[in-house]
């Protein structure tokens, strides 16, 4: 009962003060080696939307139809002259389309009137303020650039939370200094370190052999069950190697599939059981039939699984791809845009571009940008432990 209570508190909070989580930044990338303190405030600011009046309700678009004539209506008995601009739509095309004319008629009428609005027949309104992306999660792929990870979240307390994890490329490094998992040990012992990983297998290079690979990922597995803290699998054509070891060691932590590039089938093996899937701006680049936009046009992948990550400064969101279906290019806002093409390249990619990727998350499962960003913000904050 305490927890569900505490749950609650959080989805409150996530609510009220609606952010956008990181959950894979690798700054400690030498692109950032100058500019770190200006790529954090970017990121802070790339909100796609301030101060907004959101809605929620489960009606239908009918019902909505006439909530919006009937709020209209009311505002104007209420002698409000200043609303005589506003235009209805006969035809609908989408409950968007109706759910936008209503939030601009009703901030419209507060910013005018200084009016709090009221729910009409089911419409429920409640304010928001989108704080743009409030925290990075820097994954370390090695030692050293874990132990650099670490050192970020002292100088960014409350912003950037880091990782300690071997990378599979980085696997043979362990070998060859075997004394350097002692200092992979303290550093993954931190408290600002949140989880463990990147760790897993990735077959399609061959900077460490498969048998390397393995034997690392299992020592990393082995010391999040002794830490007891998150997992973050990389796997890159090997599922079903890493199906097995996970099989034979049955971790009990939470298991993040993060920047997921694979099939429909492969996305399913890791939901049925009950991993989370992280999403980057691969979005773009995806032209599969059975892929990541598939998975997410059919309603496969549930928000309350589901992460984003910009895995700057790789994956740039390229969001003028041809491929890209037109209403999830219309899905995406001037500020988005505006920080995604000023501040960020296919050679440097940067956390400002997280609301463009939320944008067309959300455009493909046909969900509001709003909803995408709080599901993943309190995901990442109940199985990270992040502070708010």
């Amino acid at each position: 009962m305490a927890n569900n209570s505490v749950h609650d508190d959080e989805m409150k909070h996530c609510y009220e003060n609606l952010i956008v989580v990181d959950v894979g930044a690798n700054l400690t990338n030498k692109k950032y080696t100058r500019d770190l303190d200006s790529v954090i405030q970017r990121a802070k600011d790339s909100a796609y939307r301030t101060d907004i009046l959101a809605m929620r309700s489960t009606c239908s678009v009918d019902t909505e139809v006439r909530s919006i004539r009937q709020y209209r209506s009311k505002l104007l008995a209420d002698d409000c002259p200043h609303l005589n601009a506003v235009e209805e739509e006969e035809n609908p095309r989408s409950k968007a389309m109706v759910e936008k004319k209503i939030i601009n008629l009703v901030n419209q009428n507060e910013k005018q009137s200084g009016q709090r609005p009221h729910g009409v027949d089911g419409l429920n309104f409640v304010k928001t303020t989108l704080n743009g992306v409030q925290k990075i999660m820097v994954p370390g792929t090695s030692v050293k650039s874990s132990k650099e990870a670490l050192r970020l979240t002292r100088i960014y307390p409350g912003i950037i939370y880091s990782t300690a994890g071997i990378h599979p490329h980085d696997s043979k490094s362990i070998i060859e200094e075997p004394s350097s998992w002692h200092d992979f040990q303290m550093i993954a012992s931190a408290p600002e370190c949140v989880a463990i990983g990147p760790c897993g297998l990735d077959y399609q290079r061959d900077f460490s052999e498969p048998c390397t690979q393995k034997e690392i990922f299992e020592r990393q597995l082995q010391l999040a069950a002794e830490l007891g803290k998150p997992i973050l699998i990389h796997e890159r054509s090997a599922q079903e190697d890493v199906l097995e070891i996970l099989t034979r060691f049955q971790p009990t932590q939470p298991i993040i599939v993060r920047g997921f590039m694979g099939t429909t089938d492969e996305a399913l093996k890791y939901l049925e059981r009950e991993y989370y899937i992280s999403l980057t701006g691969y979005l773009c680049k995806d032209k599969s039939d059975t892929g990541v936009r598939k998975l997410l046009e059919d309603g496969r992948l549930p928000m309350e699984r589901l992460l984003v990550e910009t895995d700057s400064p790789f994956m740039y969101p390229n969001t003028r791809a041809s491929k890209l279906p037109q209403h999830v290019k219309g899905g995406l806002t001037e500020r988005s845009l505006l920080y995604l093409h000023r501040y960020c390249t296919f050679q440097r990619n940067e956390p400002c571009s997280l609301p463009a990727i939320v944008e067309m998350i959300a455009a493909f499962m046909n969900k509001k940008p709003e909803d995408v960003a709080l599901a993943t913000a309190f995901n990442a904050l109940k199985l990270f432990g992040l502070s708010q």
